[in-house]
């Protein structure tokens, strides 16, 4: 490999000059100088070959320039080593090729989130220029101290985390992809665990945390001297520091991570590719047995070594002349030195001792003789309201006399914070432990460095509070101080001479080794499981040799061997433990694991087990961890045993690195699971013979219907009540809210909650907004997480009832990435005095949104979301929804220019004769009809968008909408948005029209957003041609129904049926009145169909058309009726033929989808008044949703029978088009819709902006 060059980029970025300073980092410009000198000093990279980025230097620009020249030099198998520290984050993705509409990104100095440019780099950018390297070499490592997940909901005591917020522009606001269309195709596989790049073995990935975790800095505190590093750097650093020859990324990597979990509970670092190849491609490791000394000043010099090598202050070390090669008893020393001040890759010491006067020079060599472990005690701070004053001296008494844990000094850096939490209802991420949120009684919260818990809460006045927190602390710093223990002695001659393997049992009873997750690095095993150790000694005296078991529990306990039984291991010779009958080893979770949960954190089902060898070449027994620890030590007791009981006592000594005490420690960490209900083995099998399902086959649906819940509650005198009875005026309240199974104490919706659409992992983050106009001046909104099985976390929202209005209708909305699922109303009278009596308060279910999707999880997420309903006071009103944010509005002073644009386009449907329709777009009748859109399309998209006092939350150009008409009278023409100026009265086309609505997008070359009465109409402008927008009418019987009749579908594309084959079927039904005007419109209509479908029928007769349904299982159904009121029944009726009547309520499976097995077809409605938006739930549309319709098109406006067939015929032939072609083109609902729109309005149609359609935009469409 010598023969070979080396190269290296390394980034490092502290500060960001377009974020926030809750954004700047401290540790990154450290970690890339510990990387060089370790790349440098111990592997032999040349200086010349290592590049360093850092801060002003790290621009995208900067970056990217830097692949490309690391690009240029590389030859055939060359070492190439990229270390990215800074920030991760994630955007939308441009390219279409992530399932979750997300790409993961690094953060250079200059990027920013809104209103900054974003000029962030992703995965996708960093992967094709791994397959140019790949090309060249296989030997390239890539380390990413960053993650691309977080939260800014926890203390802020802790350290900070490498983790920007995502930028949630929509893709438009977001600078163009800068890599081709399909370049991507065929080449990305789904990425590792991590969530960076696809899993490969051209290259070895190192990630500082999996893709749903932070990546924590970490502070290393040497006599009050900070210094910041990334912690998996940190450690990963010092393991490379210590590798020896032939040691592999795994080697590496296992105690690395090992130690960052120790520190940061909630970091699980990952490896992924060729993990088992020997580090950077080299077999041969120059060992750091020595430290040079860089430079001397007076009586201190500065030594080549700093945090990550593990110096530390006041340990000693010995000089030597630079010709030495080999230290031994005899060898002639020039002095010894003290570390007073340590940094991040150098040292400070003081000469204490020196032969001669200045013989100490630069360029001598430094040994360790004694190791300071410093006070290895954990540093509390504590904080606690004045009113708590007396518990939290009660603490500080406790934590003075213990042995394990110190009182952080004034100003000094601790390691844990106590806080005492009063009560309290509200809360902001300034106050102490926001995760929590809402406090019922005070309570002690100890939170790490990460700003989470690491232990469970106890409250104040509990007996002996104080006493428990001081031994639940004892016992982390225990847990702690062992998991890092390590020989220091970087020339230990066991270093590296003994092997410590994990083996499984399969169910044959055969012993075989425990290999890792090829996804995350770890080795997984599964409560009730056996685990045995296989130790191996290699080095040519014997040996003793001692397993612990650091449990989930942070118990520490002896495995091997039983007290009092230590036996040599000779040399060359193996032994086995816990293979025997009699000592097999079963691993368990305990019934309540995890005993601490912070609230921000995933619900574990898993956690972290280590097991430390300990190889000594004395005999050694440390059985005494199995209790309390023994204070008063031997003093000739061997090294490893009198750390420990350092780590187990907090004492602090001197350790002398004497040559004859040779041990070494090995860690070997295990993902414990809980039990799945499949077996390993049978997922095994599945994975290899159905790759495409064994991701999602050890989670289940949940079991028990689940229903929004909540309860109200009152505040008085200093304590909550709940309440049931009626409001009262001039009171404050606070409700709270949550997911969960039937339950008396709650008030529960009456309609089960959709939670079986979500996808299948232990939790899934919702979204709560909380509003009643006439109460609540603002939205408020919370998220809760809704694991698999139970109920859900809570949250709380606070309000007063005002005393003039009598009636209280609080609205609870429940969504998904944007889409909304359900909405309930919290309703109870407002009366005087001060319990309402008997009035009782009631939840009722006020939409339910069947999102057309078994599991959402590889859904497009919406950019904005509408909920149009009524509120109590009989007023229409419009709830807007973006990510974290909503707004609501009265919406009943936008009802005129509503009725103008109904008017207008029902006069262009009634007139359709006076507009050319043979290719023509720009005729004087279309222009005008557009002109007059653009005209109220203006007008609404300011009162709904742009007219609030804070409008910078919503998404300028926001690309799918969700919008839901819990009343259907509620009417909202969205589609008729426009977000261009207003054109002038006379404006034309602009002159770019025809290319805009081929391309889908405006060249917006002549025309500015601030023109006003401007001379062009801009046809993207509108958003039924610019917007997938989804619409949803709530059906109030549909929850009624759903379990007490056979006969009630709804369809919804689940796996293996999410693909409609539009056109393989087809059904036509129509009005005589079709062809009143121009004869023979229906078989012309039918001769159209016969061109696009081999398998077409027309009927006249409801009994045909049923008949037809049955038999022949059509695909797209298209009815021209002829809509009337029945007079006897007073509901709507569709006619067809001459006059054979089917009122809306008769519309049932026959008329539709006979069985659920069948593909859902899509439904047409042209004609009349199909639509129905005034008979609120008799209406056609839910009418066919209800009964298996996939999806119901139909016209926001009346459009007699008689001109329908040239939409009718445009719509079919675009949907030809569209999807016939290409056999494996799939292209989803949505954007057919819109592409079809363009294509018809371009064929001089203007009526087709009338067609909207109801159902999931997400179905994806093929011809036949």
């Amino acid at each position: 490999m010598d023969s070979h060059n080396k190269w290296a980029l390394l980034i490092g970025i502290n500060k960001y000059q377009n974020l926030s300073p809750q954004y700047q980092l401290s540790g990154c410009i450290n970690d890339i100088e510990m990387m060089a000198d370790v790349l440098e000093e111990n592997f032999g990279f040349p200086k010349g070959n290592i590049i360093r980025l850092q801060d002003e230097a790290a621009t995208r620009d900067g970056i990217l320039a830097a692949f490309k020249r690391l690009g240029s030099c590389i030859r055939d198998n060359d070492a190439v080593v990229v270390h990215y520290c800074g920030h991760g984050s994630q955007m939308r993705d441009r390219e279409g090729d992530e399932p979750d509409g997300w790409d993961e990104t690094i953060v250079p100095y200059d990027s920013g989130r809104s209103p900054y440019p974003n000029r962030d780099i992703t995965d996708d950018e960093i992967y094709l220029w791994l397959l140019e390297i790949t090309g060249k070499t296989k030997n390239v490592t890539l380390i990413f101290d960053c993650c691309h997940s977080g939260t800014i909901a926890r203390d802020a005591f802790g350290t900070k985390s490498r983790w920007a917020e995502p930028d949630r522009r929509s893709i438009s606001e977001l600078p163009p992809s800068p890599i081709a269309a399909g370049i991507l195709n065929g080449f990305k596989s789904e990425a590792g665990s991590s969530g960076w790049l696809p899993l490969s073995t051209k290259y070895v990935l190192a990630a500082g945390c999996r893709d749903d975790e932070s990546s924590y800095e970490h502070n290393i505190i040497q006599d009050s001297i900070v210094v910041s590093h990334g912690a998996f750097t940190y450690f990963l650093g010092s393991e490379l520091i210590n590798a020896g020859t032939g040691a592999t990324y795994r080697d590496v990597f296992e105690r690395a991570s090992t130690q960052v979990t120790a520190f940061h509970p909630r970091q699980h670092p990952q490896m992924e590719g060729a993990r088992d190849r020997e580090l950077f491609g080299l077999r041969d490791i120059k060992p750091m047995y020595f430290v040079s000394v860089k430079q001397r000043s007076g009586d201190k010099v500065t030594l080549g070594a700093g945090a990550a090598h593990g110096m530390t202050v006041y340990s000693r070390w010995m000089i030597y002349p630079q010709s030495i090669k080999q230290i031994t008893q005899d060898s002639q020393r020039t002095g010894s030195v003290e570390i007073s001040h340590v940094h991040a890759v150098t040292s400070e010491a003081r000469i204490i001792e020196e032969v001669k006067k200045g013989i100490i020079e630069a360029g001598q060599r430094a040994v360790e003789e004694e190791h300071s472990y410093g006070e290895m005690k954990l540093r509390i701070e504590i904080q606690a309201p004045d009113e708590y004053a007396w518990a939290m001296n009660e603490l500080k008494t406790r934590i003075r006399n213990s042995t394990l844990l110190v009182l952080a000094k004034d100003g000094e850096l601790a390691d844990v914070c106590a806080y005492v939490i009063a009560p309290r209802i509200d809360v902001n991420m300034n106050d102490p432990v926001p995760q929590l949120g809402f406090v019922e009684r005070p309570v002690w919260a100890a939170v790490g460095q990460d700003g989470k818990l690491i232990m469970p809460l106890h409250a104040v006045d509990e007996t002996d509070a104080a006493s428990i927190l001081c031994d639940n602390l004892e016992k982390f710093t225990r847990y702690e101080q062992v998991l890092v223990l390590k020989n220091p002695n970087r020339g230990s001659l066991l270093k590296g001479k003994v092997d410590f393997f994990l083996k499984r049992r399969k169910s044959d009873g055969t012993w075989v080794l425990a290999q890792p997750d090829n996804a995350s690095g770890y080795t997984v095993f599964e409560e009730g499981e056996r685990i045995a150790f296989e130790i191996i000694n290699r080095h040519d005296s014997p040996i003793y040799v001692s397993i612990l078991d650091l449990g989930l529990t942070g118990a520490v306990d002896q495995l091997y061997p039983i007290a009092g039984a230590n036996e040599k291991l000779s040399p060359g010779r193996s032994i086995h433990v816990g293979v025997r009958e009699g000592e097999l080893f079963e691993l368990f979770i305990p019934p309540n694991f995890p005993y601490l949960s912070d609230p921000s954190d995933e619900i574990s089902f898993k956690g972290i087990e280590t097991f430390k060898l300990i190889a000594t070449m004395q005999e050694a027994d440390f059985s005494f961890l199995s209790r309390s620890g023994f204070r008063n030590i031997n003093k000739k007791i061997q090294t490893p045993m009198k750390l420990l009981d350092m780590a187990l006592t907090g004492h602090r000594d001197l350790i002398k690195n004497r040559l004859s005490d040779e041990w070494s420690t090995i860690e070997r960490s295990i993902l414990l699971q809980r039990k799945t209900s499949v077996s390993t083995e049978y997922i095994d099998d599945v994975s290899r013979k159905f790759p495409e399902n064994s991701r999602s086959i050890t989670l289940q649906k949940p079991e028990t219907q689940r229903f929004i819940q909540a309860q109200v509650f009152e505040a008085r005198q200093g304590d909550l009540h709940t309440l049931n009875s009626a409001f009262v005026k001039g009171t404050d309240y606070g409700v709270k809210v949550r997911i969960g199974p039937s339950d008396q104490s709650w008030l529960m919706a009456g309609i089960v909650f959709p939670d079986h659409l979500l996808p299948v992992r232990k939790k899934n983050i919702l979204q709560v907004f909380f509003s009643e106009p006439n109460h609540v001046p603002e939205v408020q909104n919370a998220t809760i997480e809704l694991m698999q099985r139970g109920p859900s976390t809570e949250c709380r929202f606070f309000f007063r009832v005002k005393k003039n209005i009598p009636v209280f209708e609080g609205r609870i909305i429940v969504a998904y990435k944007n889409r909304i699922l359900q909405t309930a109303l919290l309703k109870g009278e407002v009366v005087d005095g001060l319990t309402g009596g008997e009035k009782s308060i009631r939840l009722e279910v006020e939409a339910v949104v069947r999102p057309a999707s078994a599991d959402l999880s590889g859904r497009q997420e919406f950019d904005l979301a509408f909920l149009v309903n009524h509120g109590g006071d009989n007023k229409p009103r419009l709830t807007k929804l973006a990510d974290d944010r909503a707004s609501i509005r009265d919406i009943e002073g936008i009802q005129s220019s509503i009725r103008n644009i109904q008017d207008k386009l029902e006069n262009a449907a009634r007139t359709m004769g006076n507009i050319k329709i043979s290719g023509e777009l720009r005729s004087p009748e279309t222009e005008a009809l557009l002109n007059f859109l653009a005209y109220h399309g203006r007008i609404l998209y300011d009162a709904i968008i742009t007219d609030q006092v804070d409008a910078s939350w919503l998404p300028r150009h926001p690309e799918r909408i969700q919008l839901v008409s819990a009343h259907a009278e509620a009417f909202l023409p969205l589609e008729f948005l426009y977000e261009k100026p207003v054109p002038a009265p006379d404006a034309r086309l602009c002159p770019e029209a025809e290319q805009a609505l081929k391309e889908g997008k405006c060249r917006d070359c002549l025309m500015k957003n601030n023109d006003a009465n401007t001379p062009y109409i801009c046809p993207i402008g509108f958003w039924c041609l610019s917007r997938v927008i989804e619409r949803h009418i709530h059906d109030t019987s549909y929850g009624r129904l759903v379990g007490a009749s056979d006969f009630v579908m709804q369809a919804e594309p689940v796996e293996n049926h999410s693909i409609l084959h539009v056109l393989r079927t087809c059904l036509y039904a129509a009005s005589d009145r079709v062809d009143s005007v121009l004869p023979g419109q229906r078989q012309q209509f039918m001769n159209t169909l016969n061109s696009v479908s081999d398998n077409t029928g027309m009927v006249s007769m409801w009994n045909d058309w049923a008949r037809e349904i049955a038999t022949k299982r059509p695909t797209l159904l298209i009815l021209m009726p002829h809509t009337i009121e029945d007079e006897i029944l007073r509901a709507p009726a569709m006619e067809i033929g001459s006059s054979d009547r089917l009122a809306s309520g008769y519309i049932r499976p026959g008329y539709v989808c006979v069985s659920p097995q069948d593909q859902a077809p899509i439904v047409v409605l042209l004609g009349c008044e199909t639509m129905v938006p005034y008979s609120k739930y008799m209406g056609f549309v839910p009418q066919f949703r209800r009964n298996g319709a996939a999806l119901v098109l139909c016209t926001l406006t009346t459009v007699l029978g008689r001109h329908v067939v040239p939409i009718a015929q445009k719509l079919v032939e675009e949907l030809k088009s569209e999807l016939e072609g290409d056999s494996n083109h799939i292209v989803s609902f949505g954007d057919v819709l819109l592409q079809v729109r363009r294509n018809v309005l371009l064929r001089g149609l203007p009526i087709v902006l009338c067609l909207v359609a109801f159902g999931d935009a997400d179905w994806r469409l093929k011809g036949r």
